[in-house]
């Protein structure tokens, strides 16, 4: 009997090494084929890149800013709208954003060089980016869906069960943003962007302790534009001299996804939807605007089917009973829904 228990026991173990070994051939084979798919997106994505130049690089501080003017003041001398074009976050979702846009401009070629201000949270911000750079929707699509599948395509083996660290380290992000900014600054866009960010009290630079941004170490929302500053109706340095790769890295930041980057996280956390900013940066930089002048077109990246249980035993909300079980998803209930 003994030794029919020992063949027993030596093939349940010999099936399960071999069940093992299968299911670690299958997920290293998995692994290489999304790797592959990777590399191949960043050889696309370099040979997009090279064949879109955007119109805005090259140009002078002087020479973006008369632009940017001439545009808004036109508009109010001649009565017209003020259009304002507002991208929610959402992570990869934007690619439904991307897609609309992409949709829109097939039925109205000029309505992407119509607008006039690019309000964009997260996700939203790298879009209206590269709108904002000259770049079509149908090329703002195809840049973001390749971005998404190298940003997001192959998850990270450890590194996303950690409780102690972002799921991803950002590193394929900052090359993406790199590599379809091309350089450009914030002073060289022609018309007016506004991404949402929040700053940290964590300082930019853990070697010095200081932030190349801000001298103040109190948390606060921080909308990064190339808006003149509301008070002194001068160029705000700090938001001009950003390159907008920066800009979009900061806007991302989402917690617990991605790590803080230089003291700034995701402007999800207080403004997911950003209309509402775009349309008071106008006010306070064109005193001499009203309301009524502007116009918004305000795109979500769809409805999620998120929701927290609060029977009895959750009705007090404890740190346990809810809140920690889904921290970036609470982000999501601001984001608009219907275009």
């Amino acid at each position: 009997m003994s030794r029919l228990y020992t063949v027993v026991l030596a093939a349940t173990v010999g099936s399960a090494a071999l069940w093992s070994c299968w299911l670690v051939h299958q997920w290293r084979q998995r692994r290489r084929r999304l790797h592959n798919i990777r590399e191949d997106c960043k050889r696309q994505l370099r040979q997009v890149t090279a064949a879109n130049h955007p119109s805005c690089l090259g140009r002078s501080r002087e020479e973006g800013r008369a632009r940017r003017l001439a545009r808004i003041r036109d508009r109010i001398r001649s009565g017209k709208p003020i259009r304002v074009l507002s991208l929610d976050g959402g992570g990869v979702r934007g690619a439904f954003a991307a897609r609309i846009m992409e949709r829109i401009e097939e039925d109205m070629p000029e309505f992407v060089d119509s607008v006039d201000v690019f309000a964009g949270t997260s996700t939203g911000t790298l879009i209206a980016g590269l709108m904002c750079m000259g770049h079509s929707a149908a090329v703002t699509r195809k840049l973001f869906d390749l971005g998404a599948v190298i940003i997001f395509g192959l998850p990270p083996i450890l590194r996303g069960w950690s409780p102690f660290h972002a799921a991803r380290d950002g590193s394929n992000k900052n090359s993406v943003f790199s590599e379809i900014a091309s350089g450009a600054h914030m002073w060289e866009l022609e018309r007016y962007l506004l991404a949402p960010t929040f700053r940290m009290h964590t300082p930019g630079d853990a070697c010095t302790g200081q932030n190349q941004y801000h001298a103040h170490s109190i948390w606060h929302p921080d909308c990064i534009s190339n808006f003149l500053d509301a008070k002194t109706g001068e160029d705000n340095p700090r938001h001009l001299d950003l390159p907008l790769y920066k800009v979009a890295m900061m806007a991302t930041a989402a917690p617990t996804k991605f790590p803080v980057y230089e003291g700034f996280i995701d402007g999800g956390m207080f403004a997911n939807t950003p209309a509402l900013e775009g349309v008071s940066a106008i006010l306070a930089a064109f005193p001499e605007v009203d309301i009524s002048q502007i116009v918004v077109l305000s795109i979500g990246t769809g409805q999620i089917a998120n929701s927290v249980h609060t029977g009895l035993r959750r009705a007090h909300w404890g740190l346990f009973q809810g809140f920690l079980e889904k921290p970036v998803e609470l982000i999501d209930g601001s984001i608009e829904k219907y275009v």
